[in-house]
């Protein structure tokens, strides 16, 4: 086909940096996908000056072979200041930055519910042993664990904040976080799915807070093989906030906080039945690809103090497999019962890409074997075969790009890179869309 006519352009802004050629005023944009600078007449220009970082909106662009014409909507500051490159991250991107009258008033109603009637309708499982672990910094509480030794092996507790609860189906509120799609996070911040006297507060896992919830409770084996669950609206109260760093320090037998010691037999046996699901999981050939993952850390005024890796601790891991085994459940209940739903799905790799791997890997010294029918358990072998090698983060990298992207939809064809029949996200309902779902 070709391209006859324009109808429309998009209305998305475009963030730049103001460059003057004589009388002329021109914006260079940050996008390098722009190939063109947009020419700004002096009386559209907010009085940006050299150098100055700004919005603009284009407003004609009728021939392809001159720059477009446009207006600057916003002057955001100089470039090098502190937070102008998350604001202008945010513009570039169309990111929301607040929400409507009718929501907040909304969000403050729901906050504002009387819950008595609804706590008397739920299982009560406030006397539990029930906590979070969590970043340190963070605000939304959306997870909690519990667990108690039993005659077969193990019964894991997690419960989900039941946001559902405050977020009717079809409301503003609903429709604001639909847009939203989850919430964003930028270095040192945060744009909410919800708003914070939701997402921060009532629908928050705060400690000794009642709090409503959806409890997934799980039986597994000493071999931590899972033997069955239950899904239930409940009422918990969080008995600690820990974070994962605390968690860790007291996994290293270092000096504990009075948080960390309130819970520590809880802790160990959470460890112990984590320590037997991630063996699972590596036989049933779920793959666990440990990529470094940037970590940065801001000063109050929005300055870098440092740059590094975020560690991948064993506190992680231990959350990482508790949701993991609610969300699989919790899709296998609803294809069991065969209800429309939203799953987590990954398509096998396209063989055009794989085999585009398969020769790298072959460059590399490596045998890797392509194939119509390859099994997630053979790329999770490949990658213990090249664990500690000094080319391990490159290839971790490239099978990572040789696969499918995961993708949410209505019909379950299984996720093959956690190897799983059955999986969906339901564990994040303050900050995904389709956990509230």
């Amino acid at each position: 086909g070709v391209v006859t006519k324009i109808l429309e352009r998009s209305d998305r802004n475009i963030v730049g940096v103001v460059r003057k050629k004589e009388e002329l005023l021109f914006v260079h944009p940050d996008n390098p996908r722009i190939h063109r600078d947009i020419s700004v007449a002096r009386h559209d220009s907010l009085h940006a000056q050299e150098g100055e970082k700004v919005v603009v909106k284009l407003t004609s662009w009728d021939d392809p072979h001159t720059n477009p014409y446009g207006r600057i909507t916003e002057r955001i500051g100089r470039p090098t200041a502190p937070g102008v490159d998350m604001i202008a991250i945010i513009k570039s991107y169309n990111l929301p930055e607040g929400f409507s009258d009718e929501v907040m008033n909304q969000a403050e109603k729901a906050a504002a519910l009387d819950i008595s009637k609804e706590i008397g309708r739920r299982t009560d499982l406030t006397r539990e042993c029930i906590y979070t672990i969590d970043p340190f910094d963070a605000k939304d509480h959306d997870d909690a664990i519990s667990i108690a030794r039993t005659p077969q092996g193990y019964r894991l507790g997690v419960h989900i904040a039941d946001v559902s609860f405050y977020v009717t189906e079809g409301s503003a509120l609903d429709a604001a976080a639909f847009e939203r799609g989850n919430s964003v996070y930028l270095p040192g911040m945060v744009i909410p799915m919800l708003p914070e006297v939701l997402s921060n507060d009532v629908c928050s896992l705060r400690p000794n807070r009642r709090r409503l919830a959806h409890s997934v409770i799980l039986d597994f084996d000493r071999h931590g093989k899972v033997l069955g669950w239950q899904i239930m609206d409940t009422v918990i109260r969080s008995q600690a906030k820990l974070s994962y760093e605390e968690v860790q320090d007291f996994f290293n037998g270092q000096p504990v906080t009075p948080g960390v010691s309130r819970v520590a037999d809880s802790l160990l046996l959470a460890r112990e039945l984590a320590t037997l699901l991630t063996r699972q999981r590596a036989l049933e050939g779920s793959l666990d690809f440990d990529l470094p993952e940037a970590k940065i850390i801001l000063n109050k005024q929005g300055e870098v103090l440092e740059l590094g890796d975020k560690v991948r601790l064993e506190s992680h891991r231990l959350i990482e497999e508790f949701m993991l085994s609610a969300n699989r459940a919790v899709a296998f209940e609803a294809f069991n019962t065969d209800q429309p739903f939203l799953y987590r799905v990954h398509e096998k790799p396209a063989m055009a890409k794989l085999t585009a791997f398969s020769e790298m890997m072959a460059r590399l010294g490596h045998t890797f074997h392509a194939s119509e029918q390859i099994k997630p358990i053979q790329y999770a072998r490949f990658l213990q075969q090249i664990k500690g090698r000094p080319e391990e983060d490159f290839i971790n990298e490239l099978m990572l790009r040789s696969m499918q992207k995961a993708i949410y939809q209505g019909e379950n064809i299984g996720h093959f890179g956690l190897a799983f029949a059955h999986y969906t996200h339901f564990t994040s309902p303050i900050r995904r869309y389709p956990d509230l779902l």
